[in-house]
């Protein structure tokens, strides 16, 4: 009987595959600094393999990460908002991975500042971005609205 792949094990997978795209690493790059075939690393990003401890540590020496990094807030992946979270989440897409790499490019400061605005009123009109997190004050949401109102008005 084949085991069922633990929900764990695919947040730690979804991570070691975010991060390795996130500094533009290959599959191969990846497995020739841990030692092992690159298809081991796609069976592991897709979870279809489970990594031992040893070898999740190797994976984050060659990520240039710690451990644990593929575990922090791992309770918060699908549940309350956590801003790594939606980190991991925005990163495991093609998507995600375009923005960052364009938005990185990016130099002019105030050109960032409004496409930031842009986006988080589109994803507000959009419903999918939650208007609190653990760490704002009421104060915090209060400034936060006000300055987003402002920025609608013609």
């Amino acid at each position: 009987m084949k085991k069922q792949v633990q929900r764990t094990d695919l947040l730690v997978a979804r991570r070691i595959r975010a991060q390795r795209l996130l500094i533009e690493m290959s599959q191969e790059q990846l497995a020739a600094r841990v030692g092992v075939s690159f298809q081991l690393i796609q069976k592991y990003e897709a979870g279809s393999a489970r990594i031992s401890s040893s070898r999740l540590r190797q994976i984050a020496d060659a990520l240039g990460v710690r451990v644990c990094l593929f575990f922090e807030e791992i309770e918060n992946e699908f549940g309350a908002y956590d801003g790594r979270a939606a980190t991991f989440y925005l990163a495991d897409t093609t998507e995600g991975m375009r923005l960052f790499r364009g938005f990185s490019r990016i130099r002019c400061k105030k050109i960032r500042r409004k496409l930031l605005s842009l986006i988080e009123i589109a994803a507000e009109q959009n419903g999918n971005v939650p208007h609190a997190t653990a760490k704002s004050s009421p104060r915090q949401l209060a400034q936060r609205d006000n300055a987003k109102s402002s920025m609608r008005r013609p």
